[in-house]
């Protein structure tokens, strides 16, 4: 799945990371691996278009990983697109 992925601790600061391919859609709490570092999932959104054939949906992470993540292991790769 391409997403759209913005890297800031809130949406309205993040930096434009770029589109990513996930083998499948990251949740809010999942922790992810781009460019060789583990991010955490802050925030997920769906942007529909009909008219536009780029990414539906994107996500907000951020390397400060919180105590929140500390038991997890699972990790989603994203690939550049």
């Amino acid at each position: 799945m391409l997403v759209h992925v913005m890297y800031g601790k809130s949406r309205d600061e993040a930096s434009v990371k770029g589109d990513m391919y996930f083998a499948e859609m990251p949740g809010k709490n999942d922790l992810v691996e781009i460019d060789g570092a583990l991010c955490a999932v802050l925030m997920t959104w769906h942007t529909p278009s009909l008219f536009f054939a780029g990414t539906k949906a994107g996500i907000l992470v951020h390397q400060e990983i919180p105590s929140i993540f500390a038991d997890r292991t699972l990790v989603k790769e994203g690939v550049e697109a």
